[in-house]
Formats: C-alpha cells, structure tokens, sequence
C-alpha cells in the first residue's frame, strides 16, 4: 500500500469517527431529562466532547506529522478537501 493511500484511509477513518462522535452528542444533548436524569444527561455531554475533542486533535496532530515529516510531498499527502 502507498503512504498516499494509507494517508487517505487514516483521514477517512478519523473523518467518519468525527461525524460519528457529532451525531452521538446530538443524541445525548436531545435526549429527555426525564428519561435518564439531569446528572447522567450532563455526564454523557461531557464524555463525547471529551472523545469529540481528542479526535479532533488526532486529525490535527497527523497533519503536523504529515507536514513536518514529508514536507516534500506534502501537497501530495493531504487528502483534497470536498467542495
């Protein structure tokens, strides 16, 4: 497998955990009070922004490492953004 790929793949795979991780706390912050309690609401809020944030930094970190490791390649190495 070239390193384009694999750089590809990882991108995807954190993408799609980020949006993953969105929906979850979507659910958790629509989710009625009544149902499962104030303390417990607060609790898993704050257990996917934690999950949410270290994803984040996962993807901001492999691009440092992908800058500073292949700066040569680097405009090849970075997934081509959707627009």
């Amino acid at each position: 497998m070239d390193l384009t790929r694999l750089v590809t793949l990882v991108t995807i795979d954190l993408s799609l955990e980020n949006l993953k991780l969105q929906e979850e706390l979507e659910r958790y912050m629509n989710m009625d009070i009544a149902d499962i309690g104030i303390n417990t609401k607060i609790f898993k809020i704050k257990l996917q922004l934690e999950k949410l944030v270290m994803n984040e930094l996962m993807v901001t970190k492999f691009q440092q490492i992908l800058e500073t490791s292949y700066p040569d390649n680097n405009k090849n190495l970075k997934p081509k953004e959707n627009g």
